[in-house]
């Protein structure tokens, strides 16, 4: 009688799993109710596909706590913020709303004990912090800072204009890029209390008529990296508690580029190597910037998005895929990176969605 021997591989669970992917996508409504959409992307085929959605206005940013909830501004003239989880059904419901006590929010971050949460209004020019409580409902307001000011672009820059709000990652201040006033302003952040003091020897200034919009760190935590959107470019510094040191100014547009554009949304690679920032209008366009030893950076190329109006976009947690969402196209485009060289090449994507501003891991 012979005897035979099977080999039986078992592949982990774990790479089946790291292949499907979950993602909260937000998005405007003015011609769909559902204003955020959880996708799972297989990276597999690099496919996006609607699992689910949330009836919510206008839900222009989002962010995504440890506790599974989901955080979302109404960025609307009178200005809300909610939270979502799941409920009995397994359905995602509107379980805490606030009012950001300001018009058209449009930024949204939790602090890194996800404790306090900070919302930027950008039409009134003042941004509003919260607590979380132990069930992840949102408070009261706790405080509402006001800024004031104006700059040199009459049509855009005629008032603040909070643009975002960003913890340092050490957790000891609060970054207020404010288009309207071309400052990036510095609070301090005490996170047992949630006071945020002003720091006025700390404010990052930005050159006249720049407009700063949105902020990347390194994952070093050292190298800061702010765009403008009015005048498309990085400025970068060096964070070293409690000082911020200027670097440089770099380019993200076309050499010898004189038309139409404004920027819109800035991201650092997981492994620190490359910088990207997105441009619209008449680019429609992302720029790859490659990060030096020191942290200042060198512009490498400049893609195509695949769509129209370009606004945020992501980076998957392994660096192997990156994502924007075209506004106006109403179109999110996937492009595989390659780790080595930071480029993107074109591989798949949705047109299910309308107007998509947002995109964040869910897991």
């Amino acid at each position: 009688m012979k005897k035979y021997m099977f080999l039986c591989i078992c592949l982990p669970v774990s790479i089946a799993l790291t292949a499907q992917q979950k993602l909260w996508v937000g998005s405007y409504t003015q011609e769909s109710p559902f204003g955020i959409h959880l996708l799972q992307f297989n990276a597999n085929d690099a496919s996006l596909k609607i699992v689910d959605s949330v009836a919510i206005p206008q839900a222009s940013f989002l962010t995504y706590s440890k506790k599974e909830i989901l955080y979302a501004v109404e960025e609307n003239t009178e200005g809300k913020v909610h939270a979502i989880r799941k409920n009995a059904d397994n359905r995602f419901e509107i379980f805490s709303t606030q009012t950001t006590n300001g018009k058209h929010p449009c930024y949204i971050s939790l602090d890194k004990t996800e404790q306090w949460l900070t919302v930027g209004n950008y039409s009134s020019g003042n941004l509003t912090l919260y607590k979380i409580k132990d069930d992840g409902s949102i408070s009261d307001p706790v405080s509402t800072l006001q800024h004031t000011g104006k700059s040199t672009n009459k049509e855009r820059q005629e008032a603040a204009h909070v643009h975002s709000t960003v913890f340092t990652p050490d957790n000891k201040f609060l970054l207020v890029p404010d288009l309207g006033i071309d400052t990036v302003k510095v609070y301090t952040f005490n996170e047992k209390t949630g006071e945020l003091l002003p720091d006025y020897s700390k404010n990052i200034p930005f050159a006249q008529g720049g407009g700063p919009r949105h902020i990347a760190f390194h994952p070093n935590g050292k190298w800061l990296y702010i765009l403008g959107e009015l005048n498309g470019m990085v400025d970068v510094y060096h964070y070293t508690n409690p000082a911020f040191q200027y670097i440089e100014s770099v380019s993200a547009l076309p050499n010898g580029f004189q038309g139409r554009f404004t920027a819109a949304d800035i991201h650092v690679s997981h492994d620190g190597k490359h910088l990207y920032a997105t441009l619209r209008d008449q680019l429609n366009s992302i720029t790859l910037f490659e990060i030096q030893h020191n942290g200042s950076i060198k512009q490498k190329n400049i893609h195509a998005t695949g769509g129209k109006t370009p606004r945020n976009f992501f980076i998957s947690k392994d660096d192997n895929w990156l994502m924007i969402e075209n506004q106006n196209s109403n179109k999110i485009v996937v492009f595989k990176r390659d780790k080595k060289s930071g480029e993107i090449e074109y591989y798949n994507h949705l047109e299910n969605i309308i107007q998509p501003v947002c995109m964040i891991h869910k897991d």
